[in-house]
């Protein structure tokens, strides 16, 4: 809680629902990307990488260092590429 005061990081603890429909239907379209490559073929991305996209949809831009990967799953977010 030091370094979030410290630094000026919000933190928003409860998220609203299209949050997590907005998760929980990205990563089901990329389970389904991922299944066109075969039967074995699984999921390698956490449920939480979709609700980290799906929640900065809702509050601005993410800087990350995976920009790929959000840009491909949530196309409107801005994403900073580090």
């Amino acid at each position: 809680m030091d370094f979030l005061g410290a630094t000026a990081v919000a933190v928003d603890w409860e998220l609203a629902e299209r949050v997590w429909t907005r998760a929980g239907l990205a990563f089901a379209q990329y389970a389904r990307r991922r299944r066109k490559h075969g039967p074995r073929t699984i999921p390698r991305r956490l449920v939480a990488d979709f609700v980290v996209g799906s929640h900065v949809l809702e509050v601005g831009a993410l800087i990350t260092g995976d920009a790929d990967f959000f840009r491909r799953n949530f196309p409107d977010l801005h994403v900073i590429a580090v």
